[in-house]
């Protein structure tokens, strides 16, 4: 051990980690202000996430699940409790959470009354990434043996690794409420690390009303760590093992009992949840790309964390789930906190084999992290060239001149690119048959690029001007408002 003099204070830092900080950099720790390097980090990736998914936003390729959470969080600020039309069309409930069992999306519903506008859900997810990483370096620096070098890799690594820049800018449908997971492990983590047990309770109890598998994910963490007796000898770990577990359990016999006995008159979830997805298994080909979260190859030594994503990687699996969209928040930030634990657990150890092994996954770790850096920050320079490029779908600012067009309380359909734009109302609906209102966009006249899905929407509209249902009655651009005049068989 050696000791170095930064400011007043006096650090004690671990020789081998100092060596292997300057193998990866070659730079000496005390030429480093970790903090402000961090801070640099966050805020290229949050400016450079906002620009984006904000240009996404304005030029029309943020499509269905925005509109899906702003109709929704809107409906809530009226009243309707997470009501949406599109929940009864495409799981058969009333509510969001006949969906996903996620009550703690109220928290997001008040800030969406707040600013009243879907972007506010894009610019959400734009940033939970850096709040995530400046909660996660308070974590990794209160390992004080860990060299500034070590801990600017960790960091800046979760932010540009691959899978979470591509499930950050989810370019097709905008925004899911699976980015907001992170904050809420990471800030569990720190409370854990704090020995801050009221914070702890309280961010895990927020963390499990996120959605109805995390729940069963934490209940399984409490399992194996209450079969490790050797854990159980302290009481101040004890208690936060049991913490788990009982706001576990709640939350599912909440889920799977209280509210659908309550809301629906029967028993069990409707849709969503690891027991009732591995109860339909059918095992599809594993994707080789999530491989890459063993860039975090520390994480080996954290085994009872890693095990976490087993249950994850086979939903995946059933449901040809690929790396990089959505889904990847929860795996990626379970790897990198397993990651750090390894290498905070494995610090005492003495055994000279164990310490050489130890030193040989802890190097592979950071030189897989710089290397990973490097291929996200080519990635999102790439990504910014990109949605530069792409062409606005429609004049959206000339929407009004439609909007007032069309009863508050009527049930409307729109293309896709619309759908954010009209989210902000009672029903908003994918059913071409229940529609009473229809709003298009002309999309021939962008033959160069389209979102996801405008091949169907041709179809429908091309059925819609033949088909005699519906009579134009307003024209802005290439907008054109259509409103039924015979009903549906259908």
């Amino acid at each position: 051990m050696i000791k170095t003099k930064e400011g007043k204070a006096l650090k004690v830092i671990d020789k081998r980690d100092r060596v292997i900080g300057n193998i990866v950099l070659n730079l000496p720790d005390r030429q480093i202000r970790s903090y402000w390097v961090i801070l640099l980090g966050v805020f290229i990736f949050s400016i450079s996430m906002l620009y984006i998914k904000i240009t996404l936003y304005e030029k029309g390729y943020v499509t269905s699940d925005c509109a899906y959470y702003a109709n929704l969080f809107w409906n809530t600020a009226k009243g309707d409790f997470f009501y949406s039309d599109f929940v009864s069309e495409r799981y058969g409930g009333t509510n969001y959470l006949d969906d996903h069992f996620s009550p703690t999306l109220i928290i997001v519903s008040i800030i969406y009354k707040i600013f009243k506008t879907p972007k506010s859900l894009v610019v959400i997810q734009s940033i939970t990434p850096s709040i995530t990483a400046m909660f996660l370096f308070l974590c990794i620096r209160k390992n004080k043996t860990l060299s500034n070098l070590i801990l600017i890799i960790f960091i800046i690594s979760y932010l540009f690794f691959e899978m979470n820049i591509t499930a950050t800018v989810d370019s097709i449908y905008g925004f899911h409420h699976d980015c907001i997971i992170p904050v809420f492990v990471v800030i569990s983590y720190y409370a854990y690390l704090e020995k801050n047990f009221l914070i702890f309770l309280l961010s895990i109890f927020f963390l499990c009303g996120l959605k109805e598998d995390l729940p069963i994910i934490l209940l399984f963490l409490s399992l194996i760590h209450i079969v490790a007796s050797k854990i159980l000898k302290k009481w101040a770990v004890k208690k936060f093992i049991y913490g788990i577990l009982i706001i576990s359990l709640f939350f599912i016999f909440s889920g799977i009992v209280v509210y659908p006995y309550f809301f629906r008159g029967e028993f069990g979830t409707f849709h969503s949840g690891v027991f009732f997805d591995l109860k339909n298994l059918s095992f599809q080909d594993f994707d080789q790309r999530w491989i890459k979260l063993f860039c975090f190859s520390s994480s080996i030594f954290a085994p009872d964390i890693l095990i976490l994503g087993v249950p994850l990687l086979a939903i995946f699996s059933i449901k040809s789930i690929s790396p990089g969209d959505w889904h990847s928040f929860v795996l990626i930030i379970l790897t990198v906190i397993a990651a750090f634990e390894g290498y905070r657990r494995t610090k005492t150890l003495r055994k000279p084999s164990l310490v050489s092994l130890r030193q040989v996954f802890f190097l592979a770790t950071m030189l897989f992290l710089v290397f990973s850096i490097q291929k996200g920050g080519e990635y999102i320079v790439n990504e910014i060239m990109y949605v530069r490029s792409l062409p606005y779908l429609g004049e959206y600012e000339n929407l009004d001149k439609i909007s007032g067009k069309i009863p508050e309380n009527a049930i409307l359909k729109t293309t896709a690119d619309l759908q954010v734009r009209f989210a902000n109302r009672k029903h908003l609906t994918w059913d071409i048959e229940k529609a009473e209102y229809l709003v298009a966009n002309d999309l021939t006249k962008f033959p160069t690029r389209r979102y996801y899905g405008w091949q169907e929407e041709f179809k429908m509209l091309e059925k819609v001007k033949r088909g005699g249902d519906f009579i134009l009655i307003a024209n802005v651009g290439t907008f054109n408002l259509y409103q039924r005049i015979k009903k549906s068989t259908g």
